[in-house]
């Protein structure tokens, strides 16, 4: 596969998958703060339908240094935060 954008797709829809496996588990187990994860399904939401749209917008390159860019940051504070 060579279209980043069929890519970003397959990678939001595994996302989903994996959030909704995840939802389901702890929801089961009683170990949600619903308020907190009210407010990130929200944003997350947001998020899904604002950055598609700016990442079929944006050059293939940009993408990609984006999605290196805040990779490397996050693994770097979660490094920090739990070395």
């Amino acid at each position: 596969m060579r279209d980043i954008n069929a890519m970003n797709g397959l990678k939001a829809a595994l996302s989903f998958v994996l959030s909704a496996i995840s939802v389901a588990t702890f929801a089961a187990a009683g170990l949600v703060a619903w308020p907190q994860a009210a407010v990130l399904m929200a944003a997350a939401t947001v998020g899904g339908y604002v950055g598609a749209p700016v990442a079929r917008a944006l050059p293939a390159v940009a993408v990609k240094l984006i999605v290196i860019v805040l990779g490397m940051t996050m693994s770097a504070v979660f490094w920090r935060a739990f070395a």
